[in-house]
């Protein structure tokens, strides 16, 4: 198939061709330049816009964007003890080898694991007293009966009237969110906690 002009990328995914320009510019869409115009290979949009849909649906999932998934990875990385944070590294394809998950299996051998425990609580704050914070990150604090909160951002209990499962309502630096079935700020394991909302940045 023919390379497609940046304009035509523009009309099959109805992203403006300033912001497409943008995008190849940061490294976020791959294009080549042909004779002063810029081009984009088919597989290289099908890669786009596979990476544009996981970002949608993990947004709509989870209520967080890519760059603050991304920066938590980093950090719960950051906090791994160095020899499996090498063991990763160890772990990573290069151009004259493969990639290989044994490195990592080999260094967290060393290290306990906690099995799971057991829920079978049907209260939404699963038995925390107001006023407790969790230990592992996000450290989501209950701070009211209904709310729990963390820097800016809180979510709220609210529930259903007619009976069922109620919904937290964000507000602060979530306000109007609501979170998915399964994700609360209460939850034990800390997969299934949302993140704390972007901390605003003064700019000089």
């Amino acid at each position: 198939m023919a390379d497609l002009t940046l304009q035509q990328v523009a009309e099959i995914t109805g992203v403006h061709y300033a912001n497409l320009k943008k995008q190849s510019q940061r490294g976020q869409l791959r294009t080549k330049t042909v004779d002063g115009r810029l081009y984009v290979t088919q597989e290289d949009l099908d890669a786009y816009q596979a990476a544009k849909g996981f970002g949608e649906l993990h947004e709509k999932v989870v209520g967080q964007t890519l760059p603050t998934v991304a920066r938590e990875a980093g950090n719960s990385i950051a906090r791994m003890p160095a020899a499996v944070r090498g063991a990763i590294l160890d772990g990573l394809p290069a151009s004259k080898k493969p990639g290989s998950p044994d490195p990592y299996l080999a260094a967290v051998k060393k290290y306990p694991r906690q099995e799971p425990v057991p829920i079978t609580s049907d209260d939404p704050h699963f038995g925390f007293e107001v006023g407790y914070q969790h230990e592992e990150t996000p450290r989501w604090k209950r701070r009211s009966a209904s709310t729990w909160a963390l820097g800016k951002a809180t979510w709220t209990f609210s529930p259903n009237p007619k009976g069922g499962d109620g919904v937290w309502i964000g507000g602060g630096s979530r306000e109007g969110a609501h979170l998915a079935e399964g994700f609360s700020p209460a939850n034990p394991y800390s997969e299934y906690r949302p993140l704390a909302g972007s901390e605003s940045v003064d700019r000089d």
